[in-house]
């Protein structure tokens, strides 16, 4: 069996709309989903991850194949093509009232609601295959009170936002993350430098790489960084010793932080923390801590053996890679996000393409065109999302001053 949704924790619910949303479940709390009803969420609890939900018109919830089965398909007829089918509205012989009399028919479930709206539809014969799973899509929009539920990963974070606010992740699509982490070889016990502008999607998305031995440095230019989504993902920050948060200047400045540095390395002793009242006590221990994490951001600094640095962000970005190549390991990735192409150029022509200690430089775009399918055949979407942005990459090299001379 897989993972089980405990209390308190937060999940992605898949609706019948196509919309997503993020509920936390809490035993005795109910959890509203606008017109597909709600639902108290003890009836989930201690569940497996994956199963999909029928609410009935009392709260509660019924275990059911999939979330847009309706009708079974081997019963259909279907048309070649669309040649004998008119745009006629009389087709529908059920009308409005009738359809709202039975949503209100407390008998009834929406997967009957639309097999009884699908045997009135005169034409529904004369569509074509493709034509038909899309009008059943859209009265299951309407009618099925369903939803699934989905532990909470970079893949599903992605969907959220996509559909929320793409604009908030800079158009980044799931199969360009991919890529990214692809190039940038991210894997198991690996240390990575990271700037991330897209709400944490790349630290997300490396840290289900990474296990348990490796560890990320994260780069933010504010006094603090936005780790909501790794809450999300029920990731606890303050045990987790993988991710390490610092500010740009603190990165490249630790000169200025002397303090912070000789704090770490002479801890308050034990006589003296006891003479301070709790939250003295607890506010000293809680700065060497962070004087401690500190010390150790600054030890993989200097040391300049990151695996990878990875860059998202809407900052100048020839500016950040110029500071951050020393930091990067020879022979390893510098992989770069933005959703237009012209830093990317620039960046190329100004940085990489001069500087001898960036080589193999390319900048690559990809995209993912959505398929539909019936059984037996499929075609693709006539309309596509924009997003996907580009990716430029390169590896870090150390030059070697050499006296060339030609043969005599």
């Amino acid at each position: 069996m897989g993972a089980i949704i405990k209390p308190d924790a937060h999940l992605i619910l898949y609706l019948p709309s196509g919309n997503h949303k993020i509920v936390k479940v809490s035993p005795g709390r109910k959890v509203p989903l606008g017109k597909f009803g709600s639902f108290d969420a003890d009836q989930i609890l201690g569940h497996p991850f994956g199963l999909t939900y029928e609410i009935d018109n009392q709260g509660c919830l019924t275990v059911v194949d999939s979330l847009d089965s309706v009708v079974d398909e081997a019963t259909w007829t279907d048309s070649e093509d669309n040649r004998m089918l008119v745009d006629d509205p009389d087709s529908q012989k059920m009308t409005m009232d009738e359809i709202e009399t039975l949503k209100k028919d407390k008998q009834l479930t929406g997967q009957e609601i639309v097999a009884k709206v699908i045997e009135s539809h005169s034409a529904f014969n004369k569509k074509t295959a493709f034509s038909q799973e899309k009008y059943i899509q859209r009265k299951a929009q309407k009618f099925l009170k369903r939803f699934r539920t989905q532990s909470i990963g970079s893949n599903e974070l992605m969907e959220y936002y996509n559909a929320k606010d793409p604009a908030r992740i800079m158009d980044l699509r799931m199969e360009t993350l991919g890529l990214m982490l692809s190039l940038a070889n991210v894997q198991p016990g690996g240390t990575y430098l990271i700037v991330d502008g897209v709400s944490s999607l790349v630290v997300c998305a490396v840290l289900e790489r990474l296990g348990p031995e490796g560890q990320l440095v994260l780069l933010h230019e504010n006094e603090m960084v936005n780790l909501e989504p790794l809450q999300l993902m029920g990731i606890d920050l303050v045990s987790d010793p993988r991710v390490k948060p610092v500010s740009f200047l603190k990165f490249l400045h630790p000169e200025e932080f002397r303090a912070e540095l000789e704090f770490a390395t002479a801890p308050p002793p034990q006589e003296q923390l006891d003479q301070l009242k709790t939250s003295q006590r607890n506010r000293t221990l809680r700065r060497y801590r962070k004087a401690v994490q500190y010390k150790n951001i600054v030890d993989l600094r200097n040391s300049h053996s990151f695996d990878a640095l990875l860059i998202a962000t809407t900052l100048q970005v020839s500016g950040l890679v110029q500071a951050l190549i020393p930091f990067v390991h020879g022979s390893r990735s510098i992989v770069v996000y933005h959703p237009c192409k012209e830093p990317l150029v620039d960046l190329e022509e100004n940085i990489t393409r001069p500087d001898n200690r960036l080589i193999a430089t390319q900048i690559l775009e990809s995209a993912v065109r959505p398929y539909q399918s019936v059984p037996g055949r499929f075609h693709p979407h006539m309309s596509l999302e924009r997003g996907g942005g580009y990716i430029l990459h390169c590896l870090r090299a150390y030059p070697t001053a050499v006296q060339a001379q030609g043969r005599r």
